[in-house]
């Protein structure tokens, strides 16, 4: 359901749809489309309804001021009705549970705070630790009325993704064999176009010639391994179409902070832990990723007794 209303009148309008779709970027999957009704007012003089026989659609005098102020708003609004909850994920639970302790078979204890993994997503138990790893991506928490089950890769990418956005990465690294990457020449051409943009996300990008950018340093937060990966996959964010300016900062940081998050089977402590938690719950959206998903699931008493049929 999408509507748009101007001065009382529906319509039908690309670019105020866009705004709308981009103001929900990085909060919503790609497959998936905001509802939303949008009402507004502007001086007859400056809108022209007489476009099209039916009147549905409309020419604006001015197209940019309606999209920047549509978009702003909406922005806002998401903003502000986001459903917050903070949990407390780092009580000491170990006075509570004393006996007994299950532990997986063949384990006779754990190393003082250490995570737990349960192998094949079969949730062991261990009450007196208040995180547990279900594989080696999710993460089940138990907090006060529920449990919430979290994605590390995905709520490191959001924590990395607007530490880009607001300047507030680690110091840039100077890599001590400058790396050399071969990319085409349309690439080649976009990342030298915009060197002063990548120098702002700690990347130092130079021309090598026959295609080929040398790169002298990087953000802290990646690996030397991936910057052949990081760098294509900018300068793709370069090529793309009518991207803004602010867009372009944004998508940076999305490919960024993908790069440069937790993966594959890092564990991370208790402590590792209880500061990753905390970072997202900062974080303006903390319940999705850069690219709309999901970074945790709650589910509360009511919801877990639903499930099982208590009620």
């Amino acid at each position: 359901h999408q509507y748009i209303f101007i001065n009382r009148r529906p319509i039908k309008d690309i670019s105020v749809s866009h705004a709308a779709y981009k103001s929900y970027e990085g909060i919503l999957p790609p497959d998936k489309h905001p509802i939303f009704f949008i009402f507004l007012t502007i001086d007859p003089h400056r809108v022209d309804f007489n476009v099209h026989p039916t009147k549905r659609e409309v020419r604006f005098e001015d197209k940019e001021s309606i999209y920047r102020f549509v978009n702003s708003r909406l922005r806002e609004r998401v903003k502000e009705d986001r459903t917050e909850y903070t949990k407390q994920f780092t009580a000491d639970t170990s006075a509570v549970f004393e006996t007994p302790r299950y532990l997986p078979p063949g384990t006779s204890s754990l190393p003082q705070g250490q995570a737990f993994v349960a192998e094949n997503l079969e949730l062991s138990y261990r009450p007196s630790l208040p995180f547990i790893y279900l594989g080696d991506t999710f993460i089940a928490v138990s907090g006060k009325g529920g449990l919430t089950l979290i994605d590390h890769h995905a709520a490191h990418e959001r924590i990395l993704y607007e530490r880009l956005l607001n300047g507030l990465h680690s110091m840039t690294r100077q890599l001590l064999f400058p790396k050399q990457v071969r990319v085409s020449g349309k690439e080649h051409k976009v990342l030298l176009e915009n060197r002063e943009i990548l120098k702002a996300f700690g990347f130092e990008v130079d021309d090598f010639g026959n295609s080929t950018v040398i790169v002298r340093t990087i953000p802290d937060e990646l690996d030397d391994d991936g910057i052949s990966g990081i760098i294509s996959d900018i300068a793709a964010g370069f090529i793309e179409p009518n991207t803004s300016f602010q867009s372009l900062r944004e998508s940076i940081a999305a490919r960024i902070a993908c790069h440069g998050s937790i993966r594959g089977k890092k564990i991370l402590s208790q402590e590792e832990l209880s500061g990753l938690l905390d970072d997202l719950e900062k974080t303006e959206h903390p319940d999705q990723c850069p690219h709309g998903r999901p970074t945790r699931l709650f589910y509360s008493l009511h919801d877990l007794n639903k499930l099982f049929k208590r009620k």
